[in-house]
């Protein structure tokens, strides 16, 4: 969740109002088992009509809606869409917008990019801005399985124990793990993106071509591009942090950025956005949703 406005014929003005209010948003740790794969479970719930724009966040999610239809429209497509009852969002390298209708609710996963193919077959690099349903994807039957489960979960606590129980039992026995791609998307999130494809290449003993295409394979693009998204994600927080002074020089140095027009030019590629236009979204959003909102990421 990032900023929020009106809904008005899915081309709606930003706003800055405290209708963010109404949306209800709660964070869940996943059990000790799972941190190594699941970052963790959010719960939104929404009685009025809103649209919030997603940035990327290096983070795919697994998702179960289970109020309301949200529609919503991926970096680059000029029409919105159904989101499925169940399925996943793959990688962004663009804003990602959730229209949502009143009553919406949806419970998601928010998985590490690692984890990608310890529970699924299909090939990462092909969910790149994707909403994909369970139904789409090779070992659909025991998602769909699930999905039924989560659905008809008579209360939350249940659909996390069910989840839970579900990605205990794939990550225990899967063999597809990449020691390497786990590696290298830690030093991306603990440097803030600003680790150089020198330093990452050499830090985890491996060729530059090696870790391209490995990025390329696991999560559609290249490590260079990755870290890009991380960063700017990181600027867009130091923006929303009610700490924040005011100096956009204070953020660049601290993310490596010695040039403003640079720094601009990467955030609103990401963004759609200047930061001074997002920044003024963001000064009546609820203190509480904010900092719960700036608590889901390692890179935090």
């Amino acid at each position: 969740m990032l900023f929020a406005r009106m809904v008005f014929l899915f081309a709606p003005p930003y706003f800055c109002a405290k209708r963010l209010a109404m949306i209800k948003f709660e964070k869940i740790p996943p059990p000790h088992i799972l941190r190594e794969f699941v970052r963790g479970y959010w719960l939104m719930e929404s009685q009025t009509a809103q649209v919030l724009d997603l940035i990327p966040d290096g983070y795919p999610e697994i998702f179960f809606v289970l109020g309301t239809k949200i529609t919503a429209k991926n970096a680059g497509r000029t029409t919105a869409f159904t989101i499925p009852g169940s399925g996943v969002i793959g990688q962004l390298d663009g804003i990602f917008s959730m229209y949502v209708h009143p009553g919406a609710r949806i419970l998601s996963v928010k998985i590490y990019p690692w984890a990608y193919s310890i529970l699924f077959d299909s090939p990462a690099h092909l969910w790149l801005n994707q909403v994909v349903s369970f139904e789409e994807i090779s070992n659909f039957r025991e998602f769909r399985r699930l999905a039924e489960r989560v659905g008809s979960a008579e209360n939350i606590p249940l659909a996390l124990c069910l989840l839970n129980e579900f990605l205990i039992k794939k990550i225990r026995y899967s063999e597809n793990r990449n020691p390497f791609l786990q590696f290298a998307v830690r030093q991306i999130f603990e440097s803030r993106g600003t680790v150089s494809i020198e330093r990452l290449t050499a830090n985890i003993h491996a060729s530059r071509r090696y870790v391209e295409k490995l990025f390329k394979m696991q999560l559609g693009m290249s490590p260079k591009k990755f870290s890009r998204q991380i960063r700017i994600k990181k600027a867009s927080m130091y923006l929303q942090d009610r700490g924040f002074s005011g100096s956009l020089k204070n953020i660049m140095n601290d993310l490596n950025y010695y040039d403003q027009s640079h720094f601009l030019k990467d955030f609103k590629s990401v963004v759609g956005l200047t930061p001074s236009h997002y920044l003024a979204l963001q000064q009546e959003f609820p203190l509480a949703q904010i900092e719960d909102y700036l608590g889901q990421w390692d890179y935090s």
